[in-house]
């Protein structure tokens, strides 16, 4: 975590002027999409290259949109860093005031040194507790996200391929045809040739 606050203050700035950027370019490409979708139920002629213009108009919005969950997790990311450097931060002071009491000689000890430092002691201990509890929450977000990562692909791939397989079934539909119509030519010959007999 070799970050620095004013790293962190910078970089989030990016993230909201970028955020602003990919929710314009979003909202263009759905309007894009939908007259799109528009166009290809008119005319039966441009099917065709209208699909062909959709699905390139939806692969750009699943990439804007995947560019923006990057960066809304970078943003979780980055504050995820902040609050673990201010509890850093919070451990060093109470550590070194607790130092300043501890290294007296016990004898030397006022009631208010001793009093002090136990509050010091719960203080270390609820800081420490709160930092372990953030790494494990830090953990728990990276691995919810990589399984949300699996999801999105099982669904795009799904999803692709079934718009794969219903472009190619249209043609094993037309050979089909074509030969039960050879069939049919050849069943006519057969008995056309029986009648000339």
């Amino acid at each position: 975590m070799g970050v620095t606050p004013d790293d962190i203050a910078r970089e989030l700035e990016l993230i909201d002027a970028k955020q602003i950027e990919l929710e314009e370019k979003g909202r263009t490409l759905e309007q894009a999409i939908r007259n799109a979708d528009h166009m290809s139920m008119g005319s039966e002629d441009s099917n065709t290259s209208a699909s062909v213009d959709e699905d390139a108009l939806l692969s750009s919005w699943l990439e804007t949109i995947n560019e923006k969950n990057h960066l809304v997790r970078r943003e979780s990311e980055l504050v995820f860093i902040a609050k673990h450097h201010e509890l850093e931060g919070k451990q060093a002071d109470i550590e070194w005031e607790l130092r300043h009491i501890m290294n007296k000689a016990e004898a030397l000890k006022t009631p208010e040194d001793k009093t002090k430092e136990e509050d010091l002691l719960q203080q270390l201990v609820t800081v420490v507790h709160e930092r372990s509890k953030l790494v494990d929450k830090m953990d728990d977000e990276r691995q919810r996200q990589q399984e949300e990562d699996v999801e999105i692909n099982a669904v795009m791939s799904a999803k692709f391929d079934s718009s794969a397989q219903q472009g190619s079934s249209k043609t094993p539909e037309k050979k089909s045809s074509k030969n039960a119509d050879k069939k049919k030519d050849k069943r006519k010959d057969k008995k056309d040739k029986k009648k000339v007999k």
